[in-house]
């Protein structure tokens, strides 16, 4: 029987070691493993939290810059608009929050994107009125509000 299992003194010798230790101490470690291995989960998982929020708010003053970065002046036809950034930029920030699964953010940045297109064609308007649609786009920007499902879920990415 000792062929079958060489190490049976060593493990006898453990038990027997387990045994002669308080049970205060052997409950103890038992804890210490299972609050080392909670303490480790819990920081993932907030750790997560926190890339996924920093990466919407990414996004959001994105989109804070680039409606920030349209110019606009009084024209003898109208208002006329100066863009610093690419219009195509509103529809990458969009994507980007469908992907992540903030639809509704991404719709409201899809509608932004509309009246923004609207407002820089040729039109008739005047500047108070732009300028009243300007600080409107920005207040709507700044309201953009994340999928807090898509924040908090469990799962890693997206």
């Amino acid at each position: 029987m000792s062929s079958s299992l060489p190490f049976r003194s060593a493990i006898d010798a453990i038990q027997m070691w387990y045994h002669q230790i308080p049970s205060g101490l052997r409950h103890f470690g038992f804890e210490a493993a299972l609050g080392l291995a909670l303490g480790v989960i819990s920081g993932i998982y907030s750790g997560l939290i926190v890339t996924r929020m920093a990466r919407f708010d990414a996004l959001k003053n994105e989109l804070k810059r680039l409606i920030l970065s349209i110019d606009y002046r009084e024209e003898s036809q109208g208002v006329g608009f100066k863009l610093r950034k690419d219009l195509g930029d509103f529809t990458s920030i969009s994507s980007d929050f469908a992907y992540l699964g903030h639809s509704k953010a991404s719709a409201a940045t899809h509608k932004l994107t509309s009246e923004i297109l609207a407002a820089i064609g040729p039109n008739r308007r005047t500047f108070d009125e732009i300028d009243k649609q300007y600080l409107d786009w920005q207040a709507r920007c700044r309201n953009i509000k994340p999928n807090l499902l898509k924040i908090y879920s469990l799962r890693f990415w997206p």
